[in-house]
């Protein structure tokens, strides 16, 4: 047999063409990279309001944003039912023209369900889905496998993209199980990883056959240090010119000057948008700046009075216009 050394190991000619083969079909895919942002979902009186919602993905996509994260966890997606989460899909397709990627959140803790929303993502114009590792039922290693890969097949023209936050989900995804899928699955190409184990980013970047996301807007520049693509962000919201510039310096030359300098000034308001739970804070913070609604549903309630005025403060410093109007309408920039 004709053996060929490749990523540390000996595997056959066929073996060698059949990678070949998975690697071709994956670059015709959306592969999720560069500043994807996780938009909140505008609600008002308890009703999404479709418009708001609408009116935000346009801003991203004047902004160059390069992809949103619909319904996501700052999108509050755990607490939309299926029929508003397909909703969400549509207008930010339809929002989008196809000048900005859209990414559909379809995980959930029921299979079923995730399917489901896959399908409709994919139905309603979508370019690549999400899916969070499945929360509460702490599957086994297999299941979580059984899960993914599921989702991948319902949707074999987009490309997913795995989620890992073990602080919401109270199950890590192991590398192992990250492996198996990549090389079964041709349509499973990134993972956004929401973890501060930069040993941990260090192991998935180098051996899980996965493009790897950034999950932590604090630590944006460190993932881009050990070859992360890109970041999903709460902190796009706010300042997505600033972020994307993050992000392509930190790809960049992440030791450089203006990439330090970048991550010095964002990473403030990083740490504020986390003084309570996302996605409230990056709520009451597009309220102070443009009088988005703050509004979250329950469980979720308001900020705390005092976490306002932390919030507060570090937006007066870093963007002008909240310097002069409670309802700036262009701070962005």
């Amino acid at each position: 047999m004709d053996l060929a050394f490749r990523n540390g190991k000996f595997e056959s000619m066929e073996q060698k063409a059949q990678g070949q083969a998975t690697s071709q079909m994956k670059d015709e895919l959306f592969i999720p990279s560069g500043s994807i942002v996780a938009l909140p979902t505008p609600f008002r009186g308890g009703a999404l309001a479709y418009d708001l919602f609408a009116k935000d993905v346009v801003r991203h996509r004047l902004a160059g944003t390069d992809g949103i994260l619909v319904a996501g966890t700052t999108g509050e997606g755990s607490v939309l039912s299926e029929a508003e989460r397909v909703a969400l899909f549509r207008t930010a397709t339809e929002a989008a023209r196809g000048q900005i990627k859209v990414i559909c959140s379809v995980g959930t803790n029921d299979t079923r369900m995730s399917l489901r929303l896959a399908r409709a993502a994919q139905d309603n114009g979508a370019d690549a889905v999400m899916a969070v590792v499945p929360y509460y039922n702490s599957p086994q290693p297999r299941g979580l496998e059984a899960h993914f890969a599921a989702i991948a097949q319902a949707v074999p023209r987009l490309s997913l993209t795995l989620y890992d936050v073990p602080t919401r989900t109270a199950r890590e995804l192991p590398l192992q199980v990250a492996q198996h899928l990549a090389a079964r699955h041709r349509n499973i190409t990134s993972i956004k990883l929401a973890c501060t184990d930069l040993d941990r980013v260090d192991s998935f970047v180098q051996e899980s056959g996965l493009q790897v996301l950034a999950g932590e807007d604090r630590l944006i520049l460190e993932f881009m240090r050990r070859g992360a693509v890109g970041a999903v962000s709460v902190l796009g919201n706010l300042l997505p010119r600033e972020t994307s510039a993050l992000i392509q310096a930190g790809r960049r030359a992440p030791d450089a000057p203006r990439a330090r300098s970048l991550a010095a000034r964002l990473t403030p308001l990083a740490q504020a948008l986390f003084i309570e739970t996302n996605p409230v804070p990056v709520k009451a913070a597009l309220a102070i700046l443009e009088g988005y609604p703050s509004e979250v549903r329950l469980p979720l309630v308001g900020l705390e009075e005092d976490n306002r005025r932390v919030l507060d403060g570090v937006l007066r410093g870093l963007i002008p216009a909240a310097q002069d109007s409670p309802r700036a309408v262009a701070p962005m920039a």
